[in-house]
């Protein structure tokens, strides 16, 4: 049917991706990181907290590491390729969101409504900048830690990618201001390219 079809398409794109993606992991130096990840915001280095937390991490340590965008590229092209029946990549919309629904449920935050949620979130906020206080980092003036690179990422989520109307980012700007100040901070340690990030870090400065 349509979605074994699909599915043979997307197992051989993915055997074919890994294959050339091998050849450019072998051609590496030693010891350097392939950082897979989405293409790059407007806004900011990567519109995903966890992607921006840990090549912000790979700064922080000098590891060498290099950028790829093959993967999120390549599945992008195979969505738009022509002849595939608009059937099918329906189906596989509503495949993959409720795969997100249902992971939200099982870890507890899609248990409950919006309200609540936002409520979590302001809270959570709360409790950093509380911890944060006057401080440089979180949990001291003189060393960063790994916590600060979380802090880091999400806060840049909200101020640079989120809609200025978002309830965190006014809640950071009138509120919690040292959360600001400690992303500003950050950025200009460890993205001093910021708005046209390098693609890679092979030495260390």
């Amino acid at each position: 049917g349509l979605l074994g079809t699909g599915y043979v398409l997307i197992r051989s794109k993915q055997w074919y991706t890994k294959r050339l993606l091998r050849k450019k992991w072998d051609s590496l130096p030693k010891d350097t990181v392939y950082l897979h990840q989405f293409h790059r915001s407007a806004t900011c280095p990567s519109p995903s907290p966890y992607v921006l937390k840990l090549e912000s991490y790979l700064r922080a340590t000098q590891i060498p590491y290099t950028t790829g965008f093959d993967q999120a590229q390549d599945f992008t092209k195979w969505l738009v390729l022509p002849g595939i029946p608009k059937c099918l990549i329906n189906s596989l919309v509503k495949m993959f969101s409720s795969m997100v629904k249902k992971g939200a449920y099982v870890q507890g935050i899609g248990r409950h409504n919006r309200k609540d949620i936002e409520a979590f979130g302001l809270t959570d906020l709360g409790f950093v900048s509380t911890i944060l206080g006057n401080k440089k980092y979180l949990f001291s003036d003189e060393r960063l830690s790994e916590v600060d690179l979380i802090i880091f990422a999400t806060v840049a989520e909200i101020l640079t990618c989120s809609p200025d109307s978002s309830i965190y980012a006014i809640a950071i700007k009138n509120d919690f201001p040292n959360l600001e100040r400690h992303f500003l901070m950050m950025k200009n340690q460890l993205w001093p390219d910021w708005e046209n990030p390098k693609n890679e870090m092979m030495e260390k400065e």
